[in-house]
């Protein structure tokens, strides 16, 4: 869109939502008129890359406003861990699933397993196996409730996830993050001390055992989320753009 409207002089305004914590390289494009980023850094990092300062905007990453509510859900009876791949229900999520039900504690297991079928019937009968209940949900719509239900969210490093989590205080344990953006967003929460990252199945069962055991670090990890949620910036690039749009 960027170059169509260098080679045609268009003159309609084009806005470019970053939905990952740090940007890539091809984000810095001339003909963009302005960036909504997820925090200071991605705005610093698109100004290296060559865009003015005064057209970078630190919005945060638009999620759905349902996320502002905090702990709209009343607390399980007991520990709820949610896995997440994803819509297509990717990643290690069935040996996930197996090491945590060896890993001491009290607490439950579900599993958003997005569109992938097979996944879902591999999780059904593995229900009848497990010591631990074990819960498998297909897609859902309503992902809001089902975070908030959650004490413990295992996932891929997906921005919009990410940032789904923050809003709703709900600690993380990053799996399988793919480099690239991915990675990125492992690393800036990492160096904000906003979640942890489990390289291995032995790793994640020790971290979930650790956080479960030590409501403390658990604080901390929802006291630094909150230092970096923006839940409303759906709402701000939105009446940023109307504001703009209502003065041309």
């Amino acid at each position: 869109v960027s170059d169509f409207k260098t080679t045609f002089s268009y003159p309609v305004p084009l806005y470019g939502v970053l939905t990952d914590f740090l940007p890539h390289s091809y984000w810095a494009l001339e003909n963009v008129d302005r960036y909504f980023v997820a925090n200071p850094e991605a705005k610093e990092k698109l100004h290296e890359d060559g865009i003015p300062e005064d057209r970078i905007t630190v919005s945060g990453i638009p999620i759905d406003p349902e996320f502002s509510k905090i702990d709209p859900t009343p607390a399980a009876p007991k520990p709820v861990i949610l896995l997440m791949g994803g819509s297509e229900g990717l990643g290690s999520i069935e040996k996930n699933v197996l090491a945590l039900d060896g890993t001491e504690g009290d607490f439950e297991i579900v599993v958003a397993a997005g569109k992938n079928e097979r996944l879902s019937r591999r999780l059904d009968r593995l229900k009848k196996k497990t010591r631990k209940k074990l819960s498998v949900h297909p897609y859902l719509k309503d992902t809001v409730k089902l975070m908030s239900s959650a004490s413990v969210l295992v996932s891929k490093p997906g921005g919009l996830t990410m940032s789904e989590a923050l809003s709703l205080r709900l600690p993380i344990i990053f799996v399988d993050s793919l480099p690239g953006q991915e990675s990125k967003n492992a690393a800036y929460l990492l160096r904000n001390r906003a979640a942890l990252e489990a390289r291995s199945s032995e790793e994640l069962s020790l971290y979930v055992a650790q956080l479960l055991r030590m409501p403390a670090k658990i604080d901390l990890m929802k006291k630094n989320m909150a230092r970096l949620a923006k839940p409303h910036a759906a709402l701000e690039i939105a009446r940023w753009i109307a504001a703009r749009d209502l003065a041309a």
